[in-house]
């Protein structure tokens, strides 16, 4: 799939587990930037679109629990 940002897919794949990554850690504001970049970026990646929409409308402790659940493995 192309993208219209200086990133491909496989480097937007790459910031998107490092979002989560981020999140785990608990930095939700560094996490939501890699989230954000991608989103500016195509809404066809994963749950993205969900991260990014959840963050603006769950309280900040929801919003990690709910997607640091995402990234558990």
């Amino acid at each position: 799939m192309k993208t219209s940002g200086d990133l491909d897919w496989f480097g937007l794949e790459r910031l998107y587990e490092e979002g989560g990554q981020l999140l785990l850690q608990g930095k939700y504001e560094e996490a939501i930037g890699a989230f954000k970049r991608i989103y500016a970026d195509t809404l066809e990646l994963r749950d993205v679109t969900e991260i990014v929409e959840d963050y603006y409308s769950l309280p900040r402790q929801e919003w990690g629990a709910k997607n640091q659940a995402r990234f558990m493995k």
